[in-house]
């Protein structure tokens, strides 16, 4: 992130894809920026009436030889990332 709070485009991989967004976001937010559609309570629940608890936010971290689900909402994107959504 830069010393004067403008944002830093990155490298994140999705689906093996190669893409460049803004720092300083959450995964979710990037998604969104790069018109990945993942489904995500905080929208889908408020918009549609759905009882949230049947979506969640959740994407596959690939980097550093593990692989993890996680709340795409809570965690910042960071350089180099390898996420999968499919």
């Amino acid at each position: 992130m830069s010393s004067n709070n403008n944002p830093n485009l990155i490298q994140i991989h999705v689906n093996e894809n190669m893409k460049k967004v803004y720092d300083n976001q959450s995964v979710l937010q990037a998604l969104l920026q790069i018109d990945e559609n993942i489904q995500h309570c905080c929208h889908a629940a408020r918009n549609y009436q759905i009882d949230s608890r049947n979506f969640d936010c959740k994407v596959r971290h690939e980097n550093h030889d593990r692989k993890r689900n996680f709340k795409a909402c809570l965690a910042p994107v960071t350089e180099g990332m390898k996420l999968k959504t499919k």
